[in-house]
């Protein structure tokens, strides 16, 4: 089951964020796959905003730190793996403190622990299709995934502020 929409502003990519962070549990892993500068960051900031994280908390990709933890009404884990070339290097940071928490996982990059990663979780690929336009592809892997990707996708069809995106 999957969810196909385009985005046309920054803007409408945090308002999908803010809609999915209402579809999420703790223990949830989104793993992100795309290009640089397909809005994968964009994405993450909106759904760290969906679940309560500060307005004045910077959510940043963290490239150079592996990971950025984020308190809001669950807590989250951004990792971006973009600099690490193997799983190996995965292994090394002690992900599974993270990866089976009660907090959500949100892991760019996630090509560099695909082996690692629970056989449950949102996987979401962003794609550019032009300098204004992005297209996101959320699929979900496992029942309870794809009940609440199925309410999230109910939810799109009647949210004003996302329907467009359809």
């Amino acid at each position: 089951m999957n969810l196909v929409l385009s985005s046309h502003s920054a803007e409408q990519t945090m308002d999908l964020g803010r809609l999915v962070a209402q579809h999420l549990l703790p223990g949830d892993i989104l793993a992100f796959w795309g290009d640089l500068g397909a809005g994968k960051t964009c994405l993450i900031q909106g759904i760290c905003r969906g679940l309560g994280v500060p307005e004045d908390v910077y959510i940043t990709s963290p490239t150079f730190v592996i990971m950025n933890s984020y308190k809001g009404r669950i807590p989250v884990y951004h990792f971006d793996f973009y600099r690490l070339s193997c799983q190996d290097e995965v292994m090394d940071l002690g992900y599974e403190e993270f990866f089976f928490s009660r907090g959500i996982c949100m892991i760019e990059w996630a090509d560099r622990a695909e082996n690692l990663i629970s056989e449950e979780y949102f996987s979401i690929l962003m794609q550019i299709v032009s300098p204004t336009e992005r297209k996101i592809e959320m699929t979900a892997y496992g029942v309870s995934y794809k009940k609440r990707l199925s309410e999230l996708i109910q939810k799109c069809k009647s949210d004003k502020l996302v329907k467009d995106l359809l």
